[in-house]
């Protein structure tokens, strides 16, 4: 409902409850959206901060010739 499919308003209260309706569900629609994004974005940086902090042990395990066993 939120969304306006098949709303067909008759009248003008209905016009009026169907754009209030649309902008309401446009506003979910994108809060919802826009959470994903922030969640989706988090995970990436967590992601990037493992991989560096990997990165920088294995440049500091070559640059002090550990052998490949330990």
């Amino acid at each position: 409902m939120f969304t306006g499919n098949d709303i067909l308003p008759v009248g003008s209260g209905q016009i009026a409850f169907v754009i209030v309706s649309n902008i309401l569900g446009a506003i979910i629609n994108a809060n919802i959206l826009g959470s994903m994004a922030v969640l989706i974005q988090d995970l990436n940086r967590k992601t990037d901060a493992f991989q560096k902090k990997m990165d920088q042990v294995n440049t500091a395990m070559h640059n002090i010739r550990l052998p490949n066993e330990i």
